[in-house]
């Protein structure tokens, strides 16, 4: 039996949302200018948006131990290629 190594839904440099969409805006050769209200956000998702408005720094330990090889190591990098 084979074992199938699956990417990790993270990356090895954890971001703050403000520091994505930054990043973003600068890969689209756009201006970051306005965020959204907390209250549009739970008047759109309920529930949901305590998800995207609570702080979570997710790291990839497992990976990064078993010696992964990450396809970028850095935001701006990877959103170079998806953009």
């Amino acid at each position: 039996m084979s074992t199938v190594q699956r990417p990790p839904a993270t990356s090895p440099q954890p971001v703050s949302n403000r520091d994505f969409s930054r990043a973003l805006a600068r890969a689209l050769w756009r201006p970051a200018l306005f965020r959204v209200p907390r209250a549009a956000l739970s008047l759109a998702l309920g529930e949901l948006s305590s998800v995207l408005l609570s702080s979570q720094r997710v790291e990839p330990r497992r990976a990064l131990v078993d010696g992964y090889q990450f396809s970028f190591s850095d935001l701006e990098g990877a959103l170079a290629q998806v953009v």
